[in-house]
């Protein structure tokens, strides 16, 4: 019997459960523990490898083709802007944060139609997928909402033993209870005048104690 492969990474670490379904899709053991200093994966008789620098994990699972790269960064880009949505937040917000995602997944729905469950970049996508497919019955958010593709792998990949199998009930459990916190990514900064328009360019309101009197308007009290 062969060496079992290491993932170091919490529970609820997408990448993590990324490079696990790959694994299992290739007949390889793998231990998983959540007690370590940094998300790494150990192959055996290697050294470890940072599960955040996408182009040593591909190079270290066996059989992952160059194709994949660019899905990695996609699914981890899409992971950021899901990590930051929290439902209960104030609707505005909300909505802002939904729109930076749903622009992340439609990177990834042109790839979906030739992509099969289980392929490469089929198993990268299938653990935020999952985790979309989460927020979307639970919360009722609607992210997958005009994105066909990305609708109809996730519906191939419920039913698929292997996916169902690691992305499960308890699993779900764990994903729920954490929205609107940062796992496995940070959120980057997010440029909104793309969501707000023009009239969202440099028009924020000045906080009340900043606001002043225009003095061509005279003392009646205007501000600008």
């Amino acid at each position: 019997m062969s060496k079992p492969w290491r993932l170091i990474a919490p529970a609820d670490h997408v990448l993590a459960d990324a490079v696990q379904l790959v694994l299992r899709a290739r007949q390889l053991p793998v231990l998983r523990d959540e007690c370590g200093p940094l998300p790494a994966l150990f192959a055996p008789d290697a050294d470890p490898v940072p599960l955040h620098d996408g182009a040593a994990l591909l190079a270290a699972l066996p059989d992952m083709p160059g194709t994949a790269l660019p899905v990695l960064g996609a699914v981890q880009s899409a992971q950021a802007r899901l990590a930051a949505i929290d439902p209960a937040a104030f609707p505005a917000d909300l909505d802002l944060t939904i729109y930076a995602l749903r622009q992340e997944l439609r990177a990834l729905e042109p790839l979906a139609p030739q992509t099969a469950p289980e392929s490469a970049a089929g198993l990268i996508m299938a653990p935020l997928l999952w985790r979309v497919g989460l927020y979307d019955f639970h919360f009722g958010l609607f992210l997958l909402s005009g994105l066909p593709g990305l609708t109809a792998l996730r519906a191939q990949q419920r039913v698929n033993p292997r996916i169902a199998g690691l992305l499960n009930a308890g699993g779900a459990l764990r994903v729920l209870q954490r929205p609107g916190q940062l796992t496995g990514a940070t959120a980057p900064p997010t440029d909104w005048s793309r969501a707000l328009g023009p009239e969202g360019r440099e028009k924020s309101l000045l906080p009340k104690a900043q606001r002043r009197k225009d003095p061509s308007i005279g003392s009646g009290g205007h501000i600008r």
